[in-house]
């Protein structure tokens, strides 16, 4: 099967699983064993109930989240959702297809505020990421993948590790001050929509500068390698990747002292088996380089700290990022 693509049309999605259910039928009448990747017979019957009911979303235009679908199941999954996921993945893999193009969406919880309009496929109507009325951002839409034009006169995005640097920013004014600019966060390890969001402003602005920052370990740095580099455990079609994405990281003890962070903020480095296997991952040469020697870094100074104990955050956010109060 080619693969799909998430803005595929739903009723041309549902024709090729019914043309698979066709040929899998044709496998047990005629013992024909040319279809490729028919899933275990234990499964077949989870298989065809979550195949069901994909088919029939399709045939809707409606969706639903995995927490649904499981529950629309959940007589057959007595070991719980994990189970349903496994199915529900089984089936994306056999037709090649990333979850949006079979009605799956994940629940978003990004957040983005700045000077960003996002058109989707089949609407009219501009979504505005910089609203008076929305101090502390908007959510990510959960369609994010159906982003087919933006709007920006950004120099930049920011993205950030967690919601209190997000938080922080807003209340402190800093697209105001400092933008244009786009901030970003995924509170965490990104969410498919933000994922989705930000593949899209990259690919249709080629030319705006990614920046991320985040907390000084291990932690903080593996959630940036989500950004740059893919989930380890993406789904089929979803292991999306921001190359020339810049860290914003700062290890050198004086210039942190001058920052406002002092010695107690400083927390002896654990974890150093997280930072080595980070370490390898970079070092396979799927990122930038400059992300191998942040860790490298990070590892030598032997200390972490969080981007919070930064006194003045947003001035030192904004001139890693080359701005300055009046713009670029």
């Amino acid at each position: 099967l080619a693969s799909m693509h998430a803005m595929d049309p739903p009723l041309e999605v549902a024709s090729r699983v019914e043309n698979y259910v066709i040929r899998l039928l044709t496998v047990f009448v005629t013992h024909d064993c040319t279809l490729q990747r028919v899933p275990p017979r234990k499964v077949l019957v989870r298989f065809i109930a979550v195949l069901n009911t994909v088919h029939e979303m399709l045939c809707r235009g409606s969706q639903c989240s995995l927490r649904e679908l499981y529950y629309r199941h959940v007589s057959l999954f007595p070991g719980g959702q994990a189970e349903s996921d496994r199915i529900l993945r089984s089936v994306c893999e056999t037709f090649r297809a990333p979850r949006p193009a079979l009605g799956v969406l994940s629940v978003p919880k990004g957040l983005v505020k700045g000077d960003l309009e996002l058109l989707q496929l089949g609407s009219s109507k501009w979504k505005n990421c910089g609203g008076l009325l929305e101090p502390r951002g908007v959510s990510v839409p959960a369609t994010a993948h159906r982003i087919i034009q933006v709007r920006t006169r950004a120099r930049c995005v920011l993205i950030l590790e967690k919601e209190t640097l997000f938080d922080r920013l807003c209340e402190e004014g800093f697209v105001e001050t400092w933008g244009p600019v786009v901030l970003v966060t995924g509170r965490g390890y990104p969410d498919l929509p933000t994922r989705y969001m930000l593949s899209a402003l990259r690919r249709l602005r080629p030319d705006l500068p990614f920046f991320v920052a985040v907390d000084f370990d291990p932690h903080g740095i593996a959630i940036a390698a989500t950004y740059v580099m893919g989930s380890e455990t993406s789904w089929h079609g979803e292991n999306f990747r921001l190359d020339g994405c810049t860290p914003i990281l700062e290890g050198d003890e004086q210039a942190l002292e001058e920052l406002g962070v002092s010695r107690t903020d400083r927390i002896p480095l654990r974890h150093r088996d997280k930072a080595r296997s980070l370490l390898a991952r970079f070092s396979s040469g799927a990122a930038d380089p400059v992300w191998l020697q942040a860790t490298k870094h990070m590892l030598q100074a032997g200390f972490t700290y969080e981007l919070d104990c930064i006194r003045d955050l947003g001035r030192f956010l904004a001139s890693n990022c080359g701005l300055d109060a009046k713009g670029v």
